[in-house]
């Protein structure tokens, strides 16, 4: 063996691991190279998605604002429109609450206009304290009242203020809408109180004493007592 076989067998082996080190280095720049890549696709996709799926309830809010627009002129408009987009809001005490319409908002439905007052009732704004020779009567109730479906005139409490008014005796009537949709006698009557109508009101009012009112709100709240007490006093009284 020659004195240069030695350094040549060692060359060839640094050349051997140069030539195997070279695709290493390859593989690792290559993985450099895509992870950025692989980022870029990730969030391309992520951001491709987003963009769906905002198109998607986009287009869902348009078609659902087409069929209500559509929907609200057509037979089932009150029913499927107007109850849902009359926003009511709470008010009274936590024990005592009641609704009322949030203000100052206009509506139509199948082309019966709605005008909801400041007091958070159908109709015209009114004065308080009412004017002199005027005779005022609060409406309280639910849907019936409110006058559900038909125009404001069409109502039961506008036609009796119309008729009142025709009878030319001097006096001016006016029939207060105070008619929510979904009230029940709890909720009137906690309105009433809470309002500043008290019970010696209400007895001056209605001619029946103090306690048979106090009664009478015992039993719209708790369901028993006082209502069945007066109706027996008033059998014996006509007997």
């Amino acid at each position: 063996m020659s004195a240069n076989e030695p350094i040549q067998s060692e060359a060839e082996q640094i050349s051997a691991n140069v030539q195997l080190a070279e695709p290493v280095d390859r593989l690792e720049a290559a993985s450099e190279t895509e992870e950025p890549s692989r980022r870029i696709q990730i969030m391309a996709g992520l951001l491709i998605s987003l963009f769906t799926v905002i198109l998607f309830l986009g287009i869902l809010e348009l078609v659902g604002f087409i069929w209500e627009r559509n929907t609200a002129q057509d037979s089932l408009g009150w029913t499927l429109v107007a109850s849902r987009r009359m926003p009511i809001e709470r008010h009274g005490s936590a024990e005592s609450p009641y609704y009322l319409f949030e203000t100052g908002k206009s509506y139509n439905w199948e082309g019966i206009p709605v005008e909801i007052n400041s007091r958070g009732f159908r109709g015209e704004e009114f004065a308080v304290p009412k004017p002199p020779e005027t005779f005022r009567i609060l409406n309280v109730g639910d849907s019936v009242a409110f006058g559900w479906e038909v125009n404001y005139e069409e109502s039961y409490g506008q036609q009796l203020e119309t008729m009142l008014n025709e009878a030319n005796d001097n006096m001016q009537y006016e029939v207060i809408n105070a008619g929510i949709p979904g009230w029940n006698v709890a909720m009137a009557r906690d309105f009433l109180l809470q309002e500043g109508l008290s019970y010696r009101r209400i007895s001056e009012l209605t001619g029946a004493s103090t306690t048979t009112v106090t009664r009478i709100a015992h039993w719209c709240k708790h369901g028993e007592g006082g209502y069945r007490t007066m109706l027996q006093r008033n059998r014996k009284k006509k007997l």
